[in-house]
This record gives C-alpha cells, structure tokens and sequence, in this order.
C-alpha cells in the first residue's frame, strides 16, 4: 500500500520538502512572535511557565514536566535579554517542528491514496499537495496564534503530529517497534498536556486487528498476517506509554527544593496527585452549560473550516469520504480522533478551549491531501488519457489553474490570520507589570485578582528578579493550605490569615494583618475592603489606605 522509498528516505525529496516548508513557516512565526510577555492569543497563563522555569519550580496543573525540561534548555540559549522572548521562541520551534513532521506524515498518506487508488502521477504533484495542505496547516489561526506566545499547544502539536507520523508508519510497515515509538511519545506528550489523550481512541482503532490490512503494498503472507493478529503492538505500546510518563517524577523533585512557583506541593503524595490529574480544573472538563452547547458546536465547526481555509472544506469532505472508501480502518481511526478532540473543546467550559481543536485540525490536513491529490491527478490523467488536440488542451488548461490556485492558496490564511495573530509589536502585559512594580513603595505587598495580574508579576519578580523585596500574593489561591505554607517559607514576616475556605475573608485578614506593618496595594479594587480601610489609585495598582 506505501512506497518504501517515500517511507525511509528522509534525506531525500521528503526530506527537502519538510525543511523548507517548515523553515518558511518559522520565518512567518519569527516575524510575529511576542518580544516579550503578552496577553495576546490568550497567553496570560505564560508569566506562571516563564516564573516556574526562572526558579525551578512546578506551574499549574497539571505541572507540565516535558514543557519544563525543554523549557528549561531554551531559557538558557544566548538569546535576548527576555526571558520571555526565550519561551516564544520555543513555542514557534515547536510549531515548525510540527509543519515538518506533518509533511513526513503526508507523504506516506498520500503514496497510501495513489496505492488505493491505482492512478500514476508525477512526483512533483505529491510534493505540490504537502506543501500546500501543511503550509495552509502552519499559517492556520490556531496554530499560528499559539506559535509566538509562551504556551504549551504548539508542543502538544508537535506530539499529536508524531504519534500518527508513528502510528501510520508502524500500521504501514509492519514494524512493531514504531507502536513502541508511539507508546513513548504518547506519554511524554501527557507530561506536556492532558488534551493529548484525545488522539487514543483513534490509536486503539489502528490497533484492532484487520485481515483485509496489506502491508507495504502487497498480501501478506499468512505468517505476516499471523504477526499481525499478535499482541505484540499492543504490548510495545502499552510499556513505552508508561516509560514515557516517568517524566512525571521530575515534579515532586522540583517541589522538593521548595521553589517559590510550587503548585500544589508535589512533594507529597496528596499534591502530585491533585496537581497532575487536573483536580482544580475539572469541573470545567465538559462543563459547559447545555443552553450554550448549540452555539459552541457552531463555532467549533465554523473554526475548523477556517483552519483549511475554507476553500479547502470540500477537499476535506472528498478525502474522508475517498478514504472510507479504499481504507477504512484508517477513516475510522481519524473520525474517532477528530470526534473525541472537538468534543472534549465544545464541552471545556471556558472561552479559550478553541487550541484543543489542533488534534482534529491535523485530522482534516490528512483527508485534505487526499482530496486535493485526487483533484489534481484526476486533471493530469484527464489531460494524458484526452484524444483529440482540443480536449488535451481543454484538460491541460484545467489542470494548470488547479497547479495555480493550489500553489497560491496558503497564501490565504497567511493574509487572513496575520492581523489577528500578530503580536510582534504588544508591549500591554509588559506595560502593566512593569508600572506596577515601579508604582510599589518599598517592601510592598501586591494582592492580585486573576490569571493576567497574578502571572504577569510572578515573571517579573522571579524571572526578571525586578524588585525583590515585593511580595505578590494570589488573593484566590490563599483558600490552598500548599499555598500559605509556600508564602510561610519563603516570606516569613508576612503576618499570613488563618485557614479558610473563603478567600476574600482571607484577603481582609491579610490586609489587616499587615497594613500597620508594610504598604499593601490591590491590582484590582474588586476585592471587598475592611470597614476601615479604602482604596487610592496609585499607577496601575490601587493601595490600601487606613481612613
């Protein structure tokens, strides 16, 4: 059913074809990225990795560990004097990374599709489909928005990208090692994000046995077919998965050392296992009120149409349908990938759950190879098989305004989404963290509100050590006994509240506790105030003042 040649010769056409579109991409993404921290494309959860990173510590759930350890090798790059710049730049590495190895993927899709399909064509067309469906994947408004910001979706791109690069290869060949190659990425990319376990169902469809399966192109004989009946995939899987997933243990030896980013305190039984099974966020796993269901299914579908560009939804809806056709096991495995991941995005109750949609947006770039191969080798076998000089004309004319437009056509999405991607020149984050830190009298106790201020001055007083005598309190987080043992240990002046459930009472206690001591100011004035206290606007910050 594959060439070999177009499966290993990495070094060869493939190869310079998966380079070059993924360097065109990185160019695109170094051209947008972020300079610093940014709000932008909802990445205000990037102050908590770039403060993790800067003092060894352990970011919100679930920890994310394979982030911190590659996180942690471009922090040091001689790069930049932001630290944050670093982190960008990572996110864009990963999401080239991810253009690269789609491209490997493609290719072995689509000489799949010409062994199914039984039509010649030249070698130039397969090179014209990748480049165009995985450029239109690269310059795609998820993909790219994630690409220039500190964030852990384009990584997780990369790893959905190749655990089918794997999966199709070791369906494809035979070769049950590469399951093993799965297994392993599969659990390095959990210790990256959750969301990840939306490609296993449609691995587990690649995994039931199939006697109609061909391997490499031709009937297997019945040894062949025996071995693959066998456990033996199943096997290489399941132990390289939890291989992989040792990467866990690097968070409760982060928390161990007591950094002052240290989510949950891993250190102990308890807090790993709220920390990495998501605890604090799972009521919003599927919690999306019913009465907004209808509207979110709308906008989850209109967005992935958007992310082919749109004019490339009908070459998704032929190459699935092409694909049920001549493979259907592999349609299957897709369709239950792509179901399980809109799903789980639809379902995820907040207004950012959109980047879950990038496992079925890699669904849709596989059927769309199809359904523009199809197109165009159609045209060109039109255009040889035509008798008469005005029909080869007719099909030839044809054929090179389909070579054009599917030339041109990742321009589109690069000319639509750069406007709303782009946050090259955003200065807002670093604006604000900066004035509030410059507003702060000295030994100052900040109370923050929410994701965007709590994280913004948690990177700039660890990561860029600005300020070190302030101290920054999570106002929500106080209600946490982990929390108040962190502040307890690192700032043991502060006069901290008593245990509670109620974290504006809390926040009132702390106030009182160390006004007469220390100037104390709120990023927010939404915070419920003693009686005998009021607020000033004093820059971006608001202080506490005794009337």
């Amino acid at each position: 059913m594959l060439s070999r040649r177009l499966l290993t010769q990495a070094g060869s056409a493939p190869g310079i074809l998966a380079a070059l579109t993924s360097l065109c991409a990185f160019l695109v993404y170094l051209f947008t990225l972020a300079p610093t921290i940014t709000w932008r494309n909802d990445g205000a959860d990037g102050g908590d990795f770039l403060a993790a990173i800067a003092t060894g510590g352990v970011p919100h759930p679930s920890g994310y560990p394979t982030y911190l350890l590659l996180g942690s090798l471009f922090a040091r790059l001689p790069i930049s004097d932001a630290a944050a710049y670093r982190l960008n730049l990572m996110s864009a590495a990963a999401a080239a990374g991810a253009v690269a190895a789609l491209s490997f993927t493609l290719h072995g899709a689509l000489s799949s599709a010409v062994r199914t399909a039984g039509r010649q064509a030249p070698v130039w067309l397969d090179a014209l489909v990748v480049a165009n469906v995985v450029l239109t994947f690269g310059f795609s408004s998820i993909l790219w928005s994630q690409a220039v910001i500190t964030e852990v979706y384009t990584l997780n791109a990369l790893f959905v990208v190749l655990i089918w690069l794997a999966a199709l290869r070791a369906r494809w060949t035979g070769r049950p090692w590469l399951w093993g190659m799965c297994g392993l990425l599969l659990g390095l990319g959990l210790g990256n994000h959750l969301s990840l376990a939306t490609v296993l169902p449609g691995l587990l469809v690649l995994l039931c046995p199939n006697r109609r399966i061909q391997l490499a192109g031709h009937s297997s004989p019945a040894g062949a077919q025996r071995r693959r009946l066998s456990f033996g995939p199943s096997l290489a899987l399941m132990t390289t998965f939890v291989v992989g997933l040792t990467v866990y243990a690097v968070l409760p030896l982060r928390a161990s050392q007591y950094p002052p980013i240290n989510w949950g305190g891993a250190d102990s039984w308890s807090g790993f296992l709220w920390l990495v099974s998501g605890r604090l966020y799972a009521p919003l796993a599927f919690g999306l009120p019913l009465g907004y269901l209808p509207g979110r299914v709308l906008a989850g579908l209109a967005l992935l149409a958007r992310q082919v560009a749109w004019w490339g939804l009908p070459l998704v809806m032929l190459g699935a349908w092409l694909m049920w056709r001549r493979d259907r096991q592999l349609a299957l495995s897709l369709l239950a990938a792509l179901a399980t991941a809109f799903v789980y995005a639809v379902g995820y109750g907040t207004s950012d759950s959109y980047v879950y949609l990038l496992p079925a947006v890699v669904v849709l770039t596989i059927w769309m190879s199809w359904g523009l191969y199809d197109v165009l080798s159609a045209l060109h076998a039109r255009a040889k098989a035509a008798e008469s000089v005005y029909r080869q004309t007719t099909w030839r004319v044809a054929g090179a305004l389909g070579l054009c437009l599917a030339a041109l056509a990742p321009g589109l999405p690069l000319a639509a989404n750069y406007g709303t991607v782009d946050a090259s020149h955003d200065q807002e984050a670093h604006r604000f963290g900066r004035a509030a830190l410059e507003s702060a009298a000295p030994q100052a106790l900040i109370v923050t509100e929410g994701t965007r201020d709590t994280f913004t001055l948690w990177y700039f007083r660890y990561a860029t050590t600005q300020r070190s005598d302030v101290v920054v309190v999570s106002g929500p987080l106080l209600p946490y006994a982990w929390y108040t043992q962190s502040l307890a240990k690192h700032h043991p002046d502060l006069v901290l509240p008593a245990g509670s459930s109620d974290a504006t009472a809390m926040v009132k206690e702390l106030i009182r506790n160390n006004l007469p001591r220390r100037p104390v100011y709120l990023t927010s004035p939404n915070w419920p105030l003693p009686p005998q206290f009021r607020l000033e606007a004093q820059g971006t910050l608001h202080k506490v003042v005794i009337r």
